[in-house]
């Protein structure tokens, strides 16, 4: 018998431990089991429950959100890798020679753009310049119950000496009296003027746009006071700060830029390191925008789902989609912030995307909604919705998420937090879409059942009960049986509807001899062989108690019709297509996307790499805006101080024995062509040598030098007491003993940094110079621009990986879910296409490859997804030749798509009118992949697949 036939089976049998393999299931087969889990789904969320738990874990949320709240305001700390190697060398720096001082730069200009140094108006404009300066002397702020003056923040060499100051004023010793007293300002101006550490000032630094006669000063356009102030930061509110010193600087802005009213004089103040600050504020400001964002989705959101019906009308669930859009902002913030992900300024322009994300999956379940059957029971019709549209707004999603969590294996720190907190909000958005929101659409489904049987709008009165099979067989109730015959029962057959096998049923069915208003009766089923009624009345009674389904229009007169299409969806289902597949459409096109992409490829060859951060960051119409153009019109440009940092040599051996390394590392730098000739480097090493011949220790110098190290160490530390030494007191650094040298520093300022390839640069330059110029003493080229830079040199090639990883999981999601190799390249092909159009566009729009548009081209991947990926999951799943799929795809899902993309557009057209560079930067670039997106979603991809598109799931499986 064993290899016989079952004697009771006509199949074969299976012997004991052999194992039967399984069938392996078909592309359209597996969509089949994911539209049937999603069917599920439907049924499951139908209940208060799961609203109950959304709105439990928004609750979580938003408690996380508002105990754990934590932002990231340092952009060093955003644009920087952490492995840099700036961050390594400002370790060095710091514990070395403390945090670095902070410069405030008063700037006078004449109002009228006149000269200053008139010879008529002279000493009257110093004169005003001294009284200013008098008042921010004696500026005294409160902080924490203590008086602060500038004597108290003011950056020093050592406790007893002068602050650090660089101005004209220096000529009078900043002494009001003594300029009175002047009767020739014009020639002490022209004479030696040396500062407080008794150092001859570059009147080029000092007065800016000179005019000069000979060698004879006779004009300038601007005064310039140049303040050092102590910074010993300290890490509040998630930025690194010295608060008392930005509490001074706070009012010291105030009073110049605000409070002082002089009539011919205008103050301004500059200072770098408020560029942060300023920054912040202009986001913080720029927020307000999202209240017009949200007015302008829901306005938009109502408009698309209104039907001139009191029935059919779902305006009440735009509403709902943005509440739940809101839970999962909420709800992805508090979770990021429970893990323990600061925010940043990146981030919150996220909350515009999520927006017009999740309204997207709104109109694809109302869209798919609004094709079902309304006759169906609701659970059933839920059910469609949720197979047809679930499995759509799946691919996407999950495209989406996948593709913003590539993004957070990026070093640049900016990036990486804006994908995860992308990616969490993607996941939730998702999860609330089809959950939360799909219960409220189940709940007004009821509702419109119960206005189509006859309840007043908003009645309470439950749903006819479902039969089963059972009953449906042998139902007949004495309404029934008050008609004079009886109702047959059209009920289920093995599980099949009668609607779903032999089509809807007619009306014209009902036999004659009854009255016509009857046939505005819908039965289940198609009757048969109806007997004549004995009388009229008992239907009229039934009639009375099914009333015909209400179509009254809430505007204009006439009958409503629930299967009417909206103008786009004619539009964008019927007009589109009948443009595409025509021979001259089709063509047109495809003309137009090469010539599209001709103008795209033209634009990415002229892209360049650049990160003006202080101009950019720094709001339009700012105090700090302003100074910042008055310093690029007179000065040299954006110029960046720089340090050389040497260390304590390798070899053991004192600096006496390096001499001739400091000497030649000077000249080096000197020479190097991206450090500037004005200001020049200063060297201690070289003032120390020149004070050397000329002090009382010149008869013991050998060949110019000290004759050994002890006197080498003595005699300088006896020179930085002196008025030529006591500048570069903070420039050199004695061991604890006072023995022996361990650092010093070197200082100088780089030419004007054109844009960030020269910035790049002229960083490895000051690297590979130092080096080599005194590789003994390990030197350090820093500044804290360096950071930004740092971060900027492997932005490009970082945002190369990230784009090739994201486009390689777009792929691989969209052909897991697709499971169509043919449909997920022309997928694929479309993302790749909108993301050329984005690079290109950026050169016509005159932005530039940053850290910040690096962000937008890699959410291009996860964004333009969206519009192809639901035309090519429609098309797949249409039958017929590929231009009927085509069409029967746009008309099925092309409405959605548009207004998905529509909505999000919105959300970024309210930033328009951001003061920010992140928000103006963010709306343009999404507004490009928006209409790129659509564009080859709506227009190319369909006429591909008209030419070339895949066989559907049903023509595979047969």
């Amino acid at each position: 018998m064993s290899g016989g036939k079952s004697a009771g089976c006509g199949g074969d049998r299976v012997e004991l431990g052999e194992k039967k393999s399984r069938p392996k299931k078909t592309r359209g087969e597996r969509d089949s089991v994911a539209k049937g889990r999603l069917e599920r789904l439907s049924a499951f969320v139908n209940n208060g429950l799961v609203v109950a738990v959304c709105c439990l874990l928004t609750i979580l949320g938003l408690a996380a959100f508002f105990n754990l709240h934590r932002e990231e305001m340092d952009a060093e700390r955003l644009y920087t890798p952490s492995d840099a190697q700036s961050f390594k060398d400002r370790e060095y720096v710091d514990s070395m020679f403390g945090h670095s001082s902070v410069q405030d730069r008063i700037i006078i200009a004449g109002r009228e753009g006149q000269n200053l140094l008139d010879k008529n108006a002279a000493k009257s404009n110093l004169l005003s310049f001294m009284e200013l300066w008098e008042g921010i002397e004696n500026q005294t702020i409160h902080y924490e119950g203590q008086p602060v003056r500038l004597m108290d923040i003011c950056y020093r060499p050592m406790e007893s000496l002068p602050c650090r100051l660089y101005s004209i004023l220096d000529a009078w010793d900043y002494n009001k009296t003594l300029l009175e007293e002047d009767n020739d300002v014009l020639g002490t101006i022209n004479s030696d003027v040396k500062d407080s550490f008794g150092i001859s000032i570059n009147k080029e630094l000092v007065l800016w746009g000179l005019e000069k006669q000979g060698e004879t000063i006779s004009g300038a356009e601007v005064f310039l006071l140049a303040i050092d102030l102590h910074h010993d930061l300290e890490r509040i509110g998630g930025a690194s700060q010295d608060p008392r010193v930005r509490a001074w600087d706070n009012e010291l802005v105030d009073s110049i830029v605000n409070r002082w009213d002089h009539p011919h004089l205008r103050g301004y103040v500059s200072n770098f390191r408020a560029v942060d600050i300023e920054s912040n504020i202009a986001l913080n400001s720029d927020i307000k925008f999202l209240g017009l964002a949200f007015l302008l989705i829901v306005i938009y959101s109502h408009v698309v789902l209104f039907r001139n019906s009191p029935i059919y009308c779902k305006s009440q669930l735009a509403l709902v989609s943005v509440i739940s859009v809101l839970m999962s902002i909420t709800t992805a913030f508090g979770l990021a912030l429970f893990l323990r992900v600061a925010m940043n300024s990146v981030v919150k322009s996220l909350i515009f995307l999520l927006l017009g994300l999740g309204m997207d999956d709104t109109f694809v379940i109302m869209g798919s909604y609004f094709s079902t059957d309304e006759n169906l029971p609701v659970e059933e019709r839920m059910g469609l919705t949720m197979m047809n549209a679930g499995s759509s707004i799946l691919v996407t999603s999950v495209t989406d998420f996948l593709a913003f969590c590539v993004g957070t294996f990026t070093k640049m720190p900016s990036v990486q937090v804006f994908c995860l907190y992308a990616a969490i909000g993607i996941f939730f958005d998702f999860l609330y879409q089809v959950t939360f929101f799909v219960a409220f659409v189940a709940w007004d489904a009821r509702r419109e059942e119960r206005c189509r049987r006859g309840a007043v709008a908003g009645a309470s009165k439950p749903p006819p009960k479902k039969l089963d099979s059972k009953s449906a067989k042998s139902c007949s109730s004495s309404e029934d049986a008050a008609l004079g015959f009886p109702i047959p029962s059209f009920g289920v057959s093995k599980g099949i509807r009668w609607t779903e096998k032999f089509g809807s049923p007619s009306v014209n069915h009902i036999p004659s001899g009854i009255d016509d208003s009857a046939r505005s009766i819908k039965p289940i089923g198609e009757p048969t062989d109806f007997p004549e009624p004995s009388n009229n009345q008992n239907l009229k009674k039934i009639v009375s108690n099914r009333p015909a389904v209400p179509n009254k229009k809430l505007f204009g007169k006439g009958a409503y019709d629930p299967k009417a299409k909206t103008l786009a969806a004619r539009l964008v289902g019927d007009w589109l297509p009948n443009i595409l597949l025509n021979p001259w459409g089709t063509s047109g096109a495809l003309l137009i996307e090469i010539a599209l992409l001709g103008l795209a490829v033209q634009g990415c060859s002229k892209v360049y790499m650049d990160f003006q951060y202080r101009d950019w960051f720094t709001p339009e119409g700012s105090w700090l805006h302003s100074a910042f153009e008055i310093e690029d019109k007179f000065f040299h440009g954006e110029q960046n101080p720089f340090g050389i940092f040497t260390r304590e040599p390798a070899d053991g051996k004192p600096y006496f024995e390096h001499q001739d390394a400091l000497i030649k590392l000077a000249q080096e730098i000197r020479n190097d062509p991206y450090v500037a000739p004005l200001p020049d480097v200063v060297s201690w090493y070289e003032v120390y040598s020149d004070w050397l011949v000329e002090s009382t220790h010149a008869h013991e110098l050998v060949d110019f030098r000290a004759p050994n190290v002890t006197a080498f160490n003595e005699w300088l530390m006896e020179f930085l007491l002196t008025p030529d030494g006591r500048q570069f007191m903070p420039d050199v650094r004695f061991d604890p003993q006072g023995s022996k040298i361990i650092a010093t520093r070197i200082d100088g300022y780089t030419r004007n940094i054109k844009d960030g390839s020269y910035a790049i640069r002229c960083v490895d330059s000051l690297r590979e110079t130092a080096s080599r110029a005194a590789p003994e003493l390990d030197p350090v080229a820093y500044h804290f621009m360096f950071l930004y830079i740092d971060g900027f040199r492997i932005m490009k090639w970082e945002t190369i990986r990230n784009v090739i990883i994201g486009g390689v999981a777009v792929f691989a999601v969209t052909l897991l879910v697709l499971a169509n190799v043919s449909a997920a390249l022309l997928v694929v092909l479309m993302v790749a296409l909108t993301d050329v159009m984005l690079l290109g566009f950026m050169w016509y729009a005159d932005l530039t490859f940053n850290p910040v548009t690096s962000i937008n081209v890699v959410i291009a991947l996860g964004i333009a997804v969206d519009y192809s990926a639901h035309v090519a999951h429609s098309f797949l799943v249409a039958e017929g030749s590929n231009r009927q799929r085509v069409q029967e795809s746009l008309s099925k899902i092309g409405v959605e798509v548009f207004n998905g993309g529509f909505t999000t557009g919105l959300a970024m057209l309210a930033l328009l009118a951001a003061r920010h560079y992140v928000f103006r930067v963010f709306c343009k670039m999404m507004l490009v992949i928006i209409v790129a997106g659509l564009w080859h979603g709506l227009v190319v991809l369909p006429v591909l697949l008209s030419i070339v598109g895949p066989k559907s799931y049903s023509a595979t499986n047969r």
